[in-house]
């Protein structure tokens, strides 16, 4: 085990955090992994964080896939850490669940990796549910903690409709527990922390706001709010990328709710809604949204990436937070990425913006034409 395995700021006062969504990673031939563990390496290299966050469908159940197979697959990602022996923490998504191998069998394999800081948890509110303390860098006293969420899979109601599952009483009894005990542990005071899960959570729509069906660029909600479309509300004050629809559970079960009682949480950070960047502030927590960095499965063209979190020990309430791009990580484009599915949203985006504006101007300069040879038939009658 490394020596410094524990979390501790640096002299500087900061302390960074490598946030990597939706890999989705196969043991099934697919080439585009090859380009997805290109990104996490050259991101490791580039950014040499404290710590590297996996949020989420690391693997992807696909058909035929076995334990052997997602063995495999964490091993891929477990020997690049090992190679470049940085620290990292995971969190279970959805498709992670449907892999046929269960969370406590994915952790034992991430944890032969001595750099892997994955912990079980509490089995009685599922595997995967755990927290990270960040010391100062002058003592051993916690500074920050980080919340390791598992936000499950789906949900089943009564009527057989499903949907994506919500956090359940369990997990949220877990965390306040928890949390008011690093409160006694501080003196009374919150420990200020982030929340790693994969699955957003219902609040994020509180970013958007409805608009007309033909409003440019506006996307369709999705589950309980797919009957309508959405812009990003204060684009001034939310920063980043609206793509698609937020893919939060139907039913809130009051995870976000708790956070603001506990008073302890100043951020979350989530995966899932792989063309999704954008950041936020709901009731004063940042809500952080994590592209997908996966080649596997459905993307933002050449735009897969991931986050880069900084964190300031005089300043636990304060964090900066950028995403980068695999072309600006990796400096060339990916290999596996057919042709026609290259065209990132931003570009496309600009370019109906382009196309729109010439097709405007067409439209005047036609109709400023016609109006003038009216003008002419007029005068030679």
């Amino acid at each position: 085990m490394p020596a410094d395995k524990v979390l501790r700021f640096n002299r500087d006062g900061k302390f960074t955090i490598l946030t990597v969504a939706d890999m989705h990673l196969k043991d099934n031939g697919e080439k585009g992994s090859a380009d997805t563990l290109k990104l996490l390496e050259a991101s490791l290299i580039k950014f040499d964080p404290d710590l590297t966050v996996l949020l989420g469908d690391n693997t992807s159940g696909w058909k035929g896939s076995s334990f052997e197979g997602v063995e495999r697959v964490i091993s891929s990602i477990t020997e690049i850490f090992d190679r470049h022996k940085k620290l990292f923490a995971v969190v279970f998504g959805n498709h992670d669940h449907e892999t046929g191998v269960s969370n406590k069998e994915q952790a034992e394999l991430f944890q032969k990796s001595e750099y892997c800081l994955l912990a079980e948890g509490d089995c009685e509110v599922g595997c995967g549910n755990y927290n990270l303390p960040i010391l100062r860098s002058d003592s051993d006293k916690m500074a920050f903690n980080l919340w390791m969420i598992d936000s499950r899979d789906y949900y089943e109601d009564e009527n057989g409709n499903r949907s994506y599952a919500f956090v359940s009483d369990e997990q949220i009894a877990w965390y306040e527990k928890k949390s008011e005990e690093l409160k006694k542990k501080n003196g009374g005071m919150p420990v200020y922390s982030l929340v790693f899960q994969h699955i957003t959570v219902p609040e994020q729509y509180r970013l958007l706001k409805a608009v007309h069906p033909l409003t440019p660029f506006a996307v369709k909600g999705h589950g309980a709010w797919s009957d309508r479309r959405f812009v990003i509300a204060r684009p001034k004050y939310t920063k980043g990328a609206l793509g698609e629809g937020p893919c939060p559970p139907d039913i809130n079960n009051g995870q976000f709710m708790s956070w603001l009682k506990t008073g302890d949480v100043i951020g979350a950070v989530f995966g899932h809604d792989h063309i999704n960047d954008f950041v936020g502030d709901v009731d004063g927590i940042k809500l952080i949204q994590t592209r997908g960095a996966g080649f596997t499965a459905y993307g933002d063209g050449i735009d897969r990436g991931v986050r880069l979190i900084t964190l300031y020990e005089n300043e636990p309430k304060k964090l900066k937070t950028d995403t980068y791009y695999y072309t600006e990580i990796v400096g060339s484009i990916p290999t596996t990425l057919p042709l026609h599915e290259m065209l990132p949203l931003r570009i496309k985006k600009k370019l109906i913006c382009a196309g729109s504006a010439a097709l405007l101007t067409a439209s005047l300069l036609a109709a400023a034409k016609a109006v003038n040879a009216i003008k002419k038939c007029k005068h030679r009658v």
